[in-house]
């Protein structure tokens, strides 16, 4: 398969939307539903059947835009197709009353788009343009109410995104001029004889650059400000899929373009891995004040999205593992309670916690799905965000470093606050005391509600019960990944 093609029809999807006219509404769900459902298939076909890649555009002899797969671009595919599919399922109800909806629908199949690049890139140069395609192509999510509210918000993603993109361009010069190459090669190829003080801060500039969009302290503050601005199923794939467009393209310069070894026990190293920390337990203890619901899930992704950062910047291949368990389980868990949030708020119309206590005996699907998520969320097993977190701290407790046991103790005090903020809910929804709320007019969960929720959690549950196949597969991709 030319991996071509999936990028091709998102952007022909994303341009069909944004000039169709329909005055049926029905028609335009139909066609957005089944347009995720063939890409969902598109991008889970890498995994099955050998991929060719393709160079787009040729700039000189070491400088090219082209789309290559492998297990990991494979991986970050499948969770992309999929969660899209969930999402603009749940967008077919949720959108019933939001105007210009072609146009949601025209830019959610742009960005995803901009994504397959990013996933798919075969070298760092065309991994950083199709990462800013992803930013201007998920800018108008934020912007689409048209509030003030709105505005601000992705104005601070714009800012924050742009200024990150410079850092990491930055970076990527100083890496060129250096080493005359961006390709990619599993293990790295830039090792300690290429070693230099130039080098090395390219190599941190890229990453905080890259960090901008998975949250990375001090680069964080436009998630609470962007995503509850965004319609829920926006805020669900800007959290769930499009942060990770940061994280692999971190995953891709410490371990294709440079050999772990050379930053590891360096300077570089140890402050990358004390600003993901700090992020760690900033994120959570925002959330854990946070009244807004979808601000709480925002700071959450703040913590959350730094856990797999974390354990990129161990360096090992444990610590790998529990990365990308934890790319899988934040995806599936955090896309699931903003679509929950979604739930409530288009039942309610209103958006702060305590306007959902007593609701859970009215809208009881919506409840459960939103505490399952969370349990995984929080690492509770046999949900699959437990064992994520168990190879980040069996990570960092074999690194033998200084941060040995500062990392598993972090993540112990971030998920105790993780508990706090995300199961006083469900106890105050099904065991409040009070009465249900008489003022809530939609008292019939779309079906296309209970199915995203149902789906997503069940998919932080089955792959905890049947662990030992989801590890085996993991485990071999981080294998090849180290080379």
């Amino acid at each position: 398969m030319n991996l071509l093609i999936p990028f091709l029809f998102s952007l022909g999807a994303g341009i069909v939307f944004a000039v169709i006219k329909t005055s049926s509404r029905r028609l335009l769900c139909i066609l957005a539903i089944v347009a995720a459902a063939v890409q969902a298939i598109l991008l889970t076909l890498p995994l099955i059947i050998k991929t060719e890649g393709i160079t787009i555009w040729q700039f000189s002899d070491t400088l090219r835009i082209s789309l290559h797969g492998d297990g990991l671009s494979a991986l970050f595919g499948l969770l992309t197709g999929w969660g899209w599919l969930l999402c603009i399922l749940f967008s077919s109800a949720y959108m019933r009353h939001e105007e210009r909806e072609n146009i949601f629908y025209a830019f959610l199949f742009l960005s995803q788009a901009g994504l397959i690049g990013v996933f798919f890139a075969d070298n760092l140069l065309s991994l950083y343009l199709f990462f800013e395609m992803t930013t201007l192509a998920s800018l108008p999510l934020v912007l689409h109410s048209g509030t003030k509210d709105a505005t601000a918000g992705g104005m601070s993603y714009l800012f924050y995104s742009l200024a990150g993109a410079i850092i990491a361009l930055f970076g990527l010069l100083v890496i060129y001029h250096e080493v005359g190459t961006l390709d990619f090669v599993p293990g790295g190829y830039i090792t300690r004889e290429h070693s230099g003080t130039l080098l090395l801060i390219g190599i941190f500039a890229c990453v905080v650059g890259f960090g901008a969009k998975g949250g990375l302290y001090p680069m964080h503050a436009w998630l609470p400000a962007a995503h509850p601005q965004a319609p829920a199923p926006a805020s669900a794939l800007l959290s769930g899929v499009i942060t990770k467009s940061g994280v692999i393209a971190i995953l891709r310069l410490l371990f294709y373009v440079i050999d772990p070894a050379l930053i590891r026990g360096t300077w570089v190293q140890y402050t990358l891995l004390t600003l993901s920390l700090v992020t760690v337990l900033i994120g959570s203890a925002l959330a854990l004040t946070e009244k807004n619901l979808k601000r709480r899930l925002a700071f959450s992704s703040v913590s959350q999205v730094s856990y797999v950062l974390t354990g990129l910047f161990l360096l090992s291949d444990t610590g790998l593992l529990g990365a990308l368990l934890q790319v899988i389980f934040h995806m599936i868990a955090k896309s699931g309670l903003f679509l929950c949030a979604g739930a409530l708020i288009w039942f309610t119309g209103k958006n702060q916690v305590q306007d959902y206590i007593g609701l859970g005996k009215k809208y009881p699907a919506v409840f459960v799905c939103y505490t399952v998520l969370s349990l995984s969320l929080i690492g509770i097993p046999p949900a699959g965000g437990f064992y994520s977190k168990w190879y980040l701290a069996e990570g960092a407790l074999e690194s033998a470093g200084p941060f040995a046991y500062i990392i598993p103790v972090v993540l112990l005090v971030s998920a105790l606050l993780t508990a706090g903020y995300l199961l006083p809910l469900c106890g105050k929804a099904f065991f409040s005391g009070t009465d249900t709320p008489e003022n809530i007019q939609r008292e019939r969960t779309p079906i296309a509600f209970s199915l995203a929720l149902i789906v997503l959690a069940a998919a932080v549950v089955l792959p905890g019960l049947f662990f030992p196949v989801l590890r085996e597969a993991l485990s071999a991709l981080c294998a090849g990944i180290l080379g």
